[in-house]
């Protein structure tokens, strides 16, 4: 029997391969049958689909049993970066829906006072909220970017560090 997993929308799905003949091996058409994977017998990091608000695909970082100290802190250190990823991107991305509709409502209600029909808005009419959400966020953005240059560069230490206790291990057993 040939077992393939694979991530799809999200779910990680076991695939088992039939053959004509009734064995079970490499075939176009694989079945696809939901695997219960448990935390504990994961092997990697998973990536989930993303999310609706943040556009984040968020991940679920692997945790083994022989974790030291320092891959328990970067694994940390990771999380917590996600986490004010998520966050900022979540309230972020709620923030410019909320106020594009509201510039699509008024202005499609300016259109219909001036006499058009018109249940849209064109791109050049779209590009002045474009514009004006940018400029009025542009220090926010500014500041956002230095924290998230500042978070990932402080761990590239600790990703050092841990991969060369791990490197130093191979040579211990």
């Amino acid at each position: 029997m040939l077992r393939v997993i694979q991530r799809t929308r999200g779910l990680t799905y076991c695939r088992y391969k039939h053959s004509k003949s009734g064995n079970k091996q490499v075939d176009d058409t694989p079945k696809k049958i939901p695997c219960l994977v448990k935390e504990e017998d994961m092997v990697n990091d998973w990536i989930g689909p993303s999310d609706p608000v943040s556009n984040l695909r968020p991940i679920k970082f692997h945790v083994s049993k022989e974790d030291s100290p320092l891959a328990k802190s970067y694994r940390s250190q990771r999380q917590e970066t996600q986490d004010w990823n998520q966050e900022f991107w979540s309230e972020h991305n709620t923030e410019f829906y909320e106020m594009k509709e509201n510039f699509v409502k008024k202005r499609l209600e300016e259109k219909q006072e001036e006499g058009s029909d018109s249940e849209t808005l064109s791109a050049e009419e779209m590009s002045v909220f474009y514009k004006k959400f940018l400029d009025n966020h542009y220090k926010l953005h500014m500041n956002y970017n230095r924290e998230w240059y500042g978070r990932n560069f402080s761990l590239l230490w600790p990703a050092f560090k841990l991969n060369m206790e791990k490197f130093t291990k191979r040579f211990r057993k």
